[in-house]
């Protein structure tokens, strides 16, 4: 009981600073995305220690990972509605990535925090990829629509569902049952909660908390708990842990510095807008996300019995 008053509180004064603050959803999606964000990725640098041996195999893997973080880079920067895009299908595979013995579970999931904008706040949507995708934004918006519109859609028919299967089954309850039951009620519970949090935040917020404060911080405690489990087997040292998320720190403090001399935290979203300033760093930002989710991706689905729930 005390849990959901904290988050209901937390959920209102978030609100609060969104309603009193213009650029705050912004600066949280930076500031989160930049720091959490970046050190959960850099825990990759983990898994692949974990995974590839010998360390030749590692570096094999790291030259790898940095080459599609470039290529994929490079050609996402010549079209931000296309980086954008590809974002959000990487992300509706990545965020359902613990639901993956289920399709439906997973697709549903994972989709929530980047179809609820659309559904719930489209019009502050909108007002953020017009100046930030300009030419790009007509087809953009389009193709996200009817994503949107087509995930809606199979998120009603999977609860119908749902009710279905434990209506016909009640009282013949199996262990088999049971673990089925118990993942679709989390994966349910998971949905409620991130449309909920779209339906108080504003869409730049209401991402920058479930990436920066839910999926990042969950990821990088599921590396932990492998960690414990494994470390005399993967030999895998804290040090190693302590090490690359430093590093991460360390440039990305350097790089939150540059955008705060480059963009005053005072400025307002129309003063923002006129510079141009907003639309570079949310393109900027989108086409880095997308570039680094994808190498991410890749080896958190092929870690992923390494790493359990």
């Amino acid at each position: 009981m005390l849990s959901i008053a904290a988050t209901v509180a937390a959920l209102a004064l978030l609100r609060w600073m969104d309603q009193g603050l213009p650029t705050l959803g912004l600066w949280l999606f930076i500031g989160l995305s930049l720091t959490v964000g970046m050190g959960h990725g850099a825990l990759d640098a983990v898994l692949m220690l974990a995974q590839f041996k010998p360390y030749s195999n590692v570096a094999a893997y790291a030259l790898v990972y940095l080459l599609l973080v470039v290529g994929c880079g490079a050609l996402l920067a010549m079209s931000p509605g296309w980086a954008l895009l590809a974002l959000l299908a990487m992300s509706v595979w990545h965020f359902g990535e613990l639901y993956r013995p289920s399709l439906a579970n997973r697709l549903l999931v994972g989709g929530a925090s980047v179809m609820a904008p659309m559904l719930l706040s489209n019009t502050a949507l909108a007002a953020v990829l017009k100046h930030a995708l300009g030419v790009d934004y007509s087809s953009t918006w389009l193709v996200w629509y009817w994503l949107a519109m087509t995930w809606a859609v199979g998120a009603v028919v999977w609860v119908l569902w749902l009710v279905v299967q434990r209506t016909n089954r009640r009282g013949t309850r199996s262990a088999e049952h049971a673990d089925y039951d118990d993942a679709t009620t989390r994966a349910a519970l998971e949905l409620a909660a991130v449309l909920a949090l779209n339906a108080v935040l504003s869409p730049l917020m209401a991402f920058a908390v479930y990436f920066g404060l839910w999926h990042s911080l969950s990821h990088i405690a599921r590396v932990l708990r492998a960690m414990a489990r494994h470390s005399s087997r993967a030999k895998v040292s804290r040090k190693r842990l302590a090490l690359a998320m430093g590093l991460t720190g360390l440039a990305t403090a350097a790089l939150l510095w540059v955008l705060w001399r480059w963009l005053p935290a005072g400025q307002g979203v129309d003063s923002l807008s006129a510079q141009g300033v907003q639309a570079f760093w949310v393109q900027w930002l989108v086409v880095a996300l997308a570039a680094v989710t994808l190498p991410h991706m890749l080896l958190v689905g092929y870690s992923h019995r390494w790493l359990g729930r």
